[in-house]
């Protein structure tokens, strides 16, 4: 068992890696562009990628965790005041709060992240919290009890929402228009897909919004060496994980 902190060009990893025979090949983490810091019985050294072949090791698992989120779409998403969940949850657990008194706060997404992003900014003083989402209470996917909790806490619920546009002033966001949904038949995973209702458009004043609409890995350090999927989980055969 090693752990291993890989450190690229634009960010830190921390990969926890199990080393395991007939897993996965060993040259997804061969790539010079990366500095691997193995912690092992001999201690803690640097090392590349290519010398782990001359540790003795066949194979590595990969075990990236998801450290990116899903961005928004919508025109206008890229403006100031408008910040993934993981920043936020991130900065208020190591001490960096920002001070959102008296702010109203928008969190895009129905899952325990959202519940917990939301949560987080009713405790750093926000003066209204809503929490968007596509579809209705019974479809969201935060447990019941996240839920709940951020109910008791002041937490609000606009469902049957979702934002197509955001609107601001020097740079910075200050309302989204959001449009009316409603369920229509079933998708692939079963649930009810939602739909706009045209015209249903409406604005929500907000001073700051919170992405929470899934979450991905952090597989970025190896999209050259590796064949990623959509979702960017490495490409590999769902019986023997190669």
């Amino acid at each position: 068992l090693a752990t291993i902190s890989m450190n690229t060009r634009s960010r830190d990893l921390l990969l926890p890696i199990l080393f395991l025979p007939l897993i996965v090949p060993l040259l997804v983490a061969a790539t010079s562009a990366t500095t691997l810091v193995m912690a092992d019985g001999a201690g803690v050294r640097e090392i590349g990628g290519r010398q782990l072949f001359m540790t003795g090791f066949d194979a590595v698992f990969m075990a990236t965790g998801t450290h990116d989120s899903t961005r928004l779409r919508a025109p206008g998403a890229d403006l100031d005041g408008i910040v993934n969940c993981l920043d936020i949850l991130r900065e208020s657990k190591i001490g960096q709060k920002r001070d959102l008194t008296g702010k109203k706060v928008m969190v895009v997404g129905g899952g325990n992240t959202a519940m917990d992003s939301a949560r987080t900014a009713i405790r750093l003083g926000s003066d209204k919290v809503t929490v968007v989402y596509r579809r209705s209470l019974h479809e969201m996917p935060a447990f019941e009890m996240e839920r709940h909790e951020a109910l008791e806490e002041g937490v609000e619920f606009a469902v049957l929402c979702n934002p197509v546009a955001f609107s601001g002033e020097n740079g910075r966001v200050t309302s989204a228009t959001l449009i009316r949904m409603e369920l229509g038949e079933p998708g692939p995973d079963g649930r009810r897909q939602p739909v706009e209702v045209k015209g249903s458009e409406y604005k929500l004043p907000v001073d700051l919004v919170i992405e929470a609409i899934g979450l991905s890995p952090g597989t970025g350090a190896f999209k050259d060496q590796l064949e990623l999927r959509r979702d960017r989980t490495i490409a590999a055969d769902e019986r023997t994980l190669q």
